[in-house]
């Protein structure tokens, strides 16, 4: 078991999560992370939604590419302000 258990479950609840995590096959895991990307990407877009009043699907790439790898390599892939 890790040496953290988070804060709002208890040891014995997290242990039992950690177990059916453990019996998972490697496609149900594959799936779980895929979902939880597709449900990340959709809360950073709500983010930057909430931000820009009806942002274009070129300023949206272009958050999205702030907030995953930085501001600096985002401009070098989409101009100064995602203008490109």
């Amino acid at each position: 078991m890790p040496a953290v258990v988070p804060t709002d479950t208890s040891a014995e609840v997290f242990a039992m999560l950690v177990g059916k995590w453990r019996a998972m096959s490697a496609a149900e895991k594959a799936i779980l992370v895929d979902a939880l990307s597709i449900d990340t990407e959709r809360l950073a877009l709500a983010g930057i939604r909430s931000i820009w009043e009806n942002p274009s699907v070129e300023r949206e790439r272009y958050e999205l590419a702030v907030r995953r790898y930085g501001r600096p390599l985002a401009r070098d892939v989409y101009g100064a302000d995602g203008d490109r």
